[in-house]
């Protein structure tokens, strides 16, 4: 018993530590299980960041995809990247290539020159010179204006106008150029704050940690290369594209004309937010002790329809039907008494007058009749029921002027000034050459009236207009200069760049609202396309002004000397040719030939001076008597 036992006791002592040691291994496989589920995918996660930063590494230190060479895919939207940047001497900021597209190209100095004064230009694509490039834009104008009216000063005036660039977005530029030692900031805006709200609305709604991880991940340069190899075809380095026309024409698109609906709300709100950028872009350059010179835009009236018309909320449908009768007859009536067109109107808007193209068909039989003022009223109205608003609502320029005048801040009230320039008062495409840019003409005026607000606030010194003497000093000497310099394709240029401006905004539309059908819209579409170079073109439209009404002539001698006054000769002694080569009287001719004299002599045109001479003779003495004007040209104004 006592050996059983013994034995017994023995086994099951001997049995015990190996049920121990099982219980102590599984414990340590469970342990290692978890260890292994930590440890290995931070592992993984830190082998793969090992590898993206070698890559990374390797890409920065061959300069390789550089994310800060293609267009920003942020539009803008981020705070990662600069508008300027240093170019590789460190000597120049220069656009980022990222934002040239938006931007266009704009460099100055890192180390500011002694005694220059330097001006920065914030807008959107009016300041942005479009449909042409910067060289044409007011700001350009501007520097040109000052350094004539002061030769003794050097002067530069910075770009920084971005297509579609709504006010709000103008507040981190302004930041970032309030660091380059400005001595003055020109603020242009109030086009496009209801444009961005819907082009732009994904990227807008973004939440901050979207945000904030998408700004980091587009600074990496592995992001670019996975880029370029899944859309090859970009542009070069430091070569930024136009954009193509079918990403432009975002306005047919489920962001564009169809996600705009009458929306008092939403329009309240948009207004109220640029009621804020505005007093702190304002409070921005006050703070930072930088002046600052305000501009009121203007935009076309009498040759834009408007983009989208809605009729009013809770329109009966009898009354709509009642509405289209009214209209239709309207239409009709047009072709053959306007004073009928004009009573059937009436009675439409009787039953709803929130319908945009109904007040613009009015504004319309109004001008006829020869009712400036009635017509501009009408005209405005049509821009302030746009349910698609791509000019610059008048409470917006309301809001400009209050602030303007709460925060005594200069205002260039240029919408008057171009109203004061066109004919009757009512601004078409002599001023604009589409629904809101403005001509070559009229951003040398705008220049011109910031240069003098500079002036009159003593920012910079100068005796008074443009000093006489040689030529060279006259101001349409330089900006003919200036033209020259541009080369012989800049006009067309611009001509291409404003079908894409047409096509994104979809005006074959409503093409026919804008088909001229008297005398001054047969001058008018003729003068735009002179403006664009299309001389052919131009001419058969001024035929048919002259051939509707002879006296319409002397306006083609105005215009040529209008051309004169920007530096455009060789444009006007194109249109002065084809005058005194047409089917006009013995008088016109003789004072086209003279006008031909004085742009030889402008242009150092010896042969052809002698030859007009040579042909005249004596007669052009007295057709100088009559035409004092062409004698004085460096003493005109612009405003006529």
């Amino acid at each position: 018993m006592t050996n059983r036992d013994d034995a017994t006791h023995s086994s099951e002592h001997d049995a015990a530590p190996p049920v121990a040691s099982t219980a102590d291994n599984s414990e340590q496989r469970a342990a290692s299980r978890g260890w292994r589920r930590v440890v290995f995918p931070l592992l993984a996660v830190g082998l793969g960041l090992a590898v993206v930063a070698s890559l990374e590494l390797l890409l920065w230190a061959f300069d390789i995809a550089d994310p800060g060479d293609v267009q920003d895919p942020l539009v803008g939207f981020g705070q990662t990247r600069s508008l300027f940047e240093l170019g590789r001497e460190k000597e120049r900021y220069q656009t980022a290539a990222s934002r040239s597209t938006y931007f266009g190209t704009q460099q100055f100095p890192v180390k500011k020159p002694r005694g220059q004064f330097r001006a920065f230009c914030l807008g959107g694509s009016t300041v942005r010179g479009r449909p042409y490039r910067t060289e044409t834009s007011l700001a350009k104008w501007l520097e040109l204006e000052l350094a004539g009216r002061c030769p003794d000063r050097d002067f530069q005036v910075v770009n920084c106008g971005g297509l579609s660039y709504a006010s709000y977005r103008l507040v981190p530029v302004l930041r970032e150029v309030l660091e380059y030692e400005p001595d003055l900031i020109v603020l242009a805006t109030g086009h496009n704050e209801f444009l961005e709200d819907r082009t732009f609305q994904d990227i807008k709604a973004r939440s901050g940690a979207r945000r904030w991880l998408e700004e980091r991940v587009f600074r990496l340069r592995l992001a670019r290369l996975i880029g370029q190899l899944k859309s090859p075809q970009r542009p070069a380095k430091g070569k930024a594209k136009e954009l193509p026309k079918d990403v432009e024409a975002t306005l047919d698109e489920a962001s564009g004309y169809a996600s705009y609906h009458r929306n008092e709300a939403w329009r309240s709100n948009v207004v109220e937010q640029f009621d804020t950028s505005l007093n702190t872009l304002v409070d921005m350059c006050r703070d930072a002790g930088v002046p600052l010179v305000l501009v009121q835009l203007g935009c076309n009236l009498r040759d834009c329809p408007p983009f989208k018309s809605e009729h009013r909320d809770a329109l009966k449908p009898t009354d709509e039907q009642q509405w289209q009768q009214a209209f239709e007859a309207g239409t009709k009536a047009e072709e053959h008494d306007i004073p009928e067109a004009l009573a059937h109107y009436r009675r439409a808007e009787k039953l709803d007058d929130q319908f945009a193209l109904l007040q613009f068909r009015m504004a319309q039989c109004l001008d006829f009749l020869r009712e400036f003022d009635a017509a501009r009223a009408a005209y405005v109205r049509a821009v302030e029921l746009d349910i698609c608003p791509l000019r610059k609502l008048p409470m917006v320029g309301k809001i400009l002027a209050r602030t303007a005048r709460q925060a005594q801040v200069p205002l260039v009230d240029a919408e008057s000034a171009i109203r004061q320039s066109s004919q009757d008062g009512i601004p078409g495409f002599r001023e604009y050459v589409d629904h809101v840019h403005p001509s070559i003409g009229m951003h040398q005026l705008i220049g011109r009236l910031v240069a003098e607000q500079v002036i009159a606030q003593g920012w910079v010194t100068a005796s008074g207009d443009w000093p006489k003497g040689t030529q060279a000093e006259c101001r349409h000497q330089v900006f003919h200069q200036h033209f020259k310099d541009l080369g012989p394709t800049y006009l067309s240029n611009g001509s291409r760049r404003l079908g894409w401006l047409e096509d994104w905004a979809r005006r074959h539309r409503l093409s026919d609202e804008t088909i001229p059908l008297d005398v001054r819209g047969y001058l008018h579409h003729g003068h735009r396309q002179l403006g664009f170079g299309r001389v052919s073109a131009a001419w058969d439209l001024y035929v048919m002004a002259v051939e509707d009404d002879a006296s319409q002539t002397a306006e083609l001698l105005n215009h040529a000397r209008f051309l004169v006054q920007q530096g455009r000769l060789k444009l006007a002694r194109a249109l002065l040719e084809r005058l005194n080569e047409g089917k006009v009287s013995a008088e016109v001719r003789e004072a086209a030939a003279f006008a031909l004299l004085i742009i030889a002599r402008e242009l150092d045109d010896a042969q052809e001076a002698e030859h007009i001479e040579a042909e005249y003779g004596s007669r052009l003495q007295e057709v100088s008597a009559r035409m004092p004007e062409w004698n004085a040209l460096d003493s005109d104004t612009l405003l006529r």
